[in-house]
C-alpha cells in the first residue's frame, strides 16, 4: 500500500452528530405528537444506532492507493481502478464538499468517499495536498505503465 485515505475524526464526528440530530428532531416530532410511550423508546433506540453505527461506518470510508491502483474500502461491491485506466483525477465540488473524481478511460466516474473537504468542522486543511499526493502517484505510476 502506498497510501490510505479515511474522513477525520472531527469529519466522522460532525457527520454522526448531523445525522444523530436529524433522527433527534423525528423523535422531537413524536413526542410533540403525542407518540405512544413503545415508539419513543423504538425512536430513542433507533438514534443511539445511528450514533454508533455512524461512528464506526464513516470512519471505515476510504480509499487505497497501492501498486496496481486505487481501490475502495468499503462498499458491496468494491471498485479497482488500475492505474493505466483512470484517465484523470480532479477536485470537484460535490453536494457541499469538494471530493476527488476519478475519470476512467471508459468514461466512467467514480468520487471518492476520502479525502474531502467540506465547511466547518468538515474541513480538512491538508485536503489540497492530499489530491496532489494522488495526482502524482497516479501520473508516475501511469508512465510506468506504460513504459513496460
Amino acid at each position: 500500500m502506498l497510501v490510505s485515505y479515511r474522513p477525520g475524526w472531527k469529519q466522522t464526528l460532525c457527520r454522526t452528530a448531523f445525522r444523530t440530530a436529524l433522527c433527534g428532531a423525528g423523535f422531537a416530532i413524536l413526542v410533540l405528537l403525542g407518540a405512544p410511550g413503545w415508539l419513543l423508546v423504538l425512536a430513542s433506540a433507533a438514534a443511539g444506532t445511528a450514533l454508533a453505527a455512524g461512528l464506526v461506518l464513516h470512519r471505515s470510508l476510504g480509499v487505497v492507493a497501492d501498486e496496481e491502483g486505487l481501490r475502495s474500502t468499503t462498499g458491496p461491491r468494491r471498485l479497482h481502478v488500475p492505474w493505466a485506466r483512470i484517465a484523470d483525477i480532479r477536485a470537484e465540488r460535490r453536494r457541499g464538499a469538494t471530493v476527488p473524481v476519478v475519470y476512467w478511460d471508459s468514461g466512467a466516474v467514480w468520487r471518492l468517499r476520502a479525502p474531502y473537504d467540506g465547511v466547518g468542522c468538515a474541513r480538512d486543511p491538508e485536503f489540497e495536498q492530499k489530491v496532489f499526493a494522488l495526482r502524482n502517484l497516479w501520473e508516475t505510476r501511469r508512465a510506468w505503465v506504460r513504459a513496460e
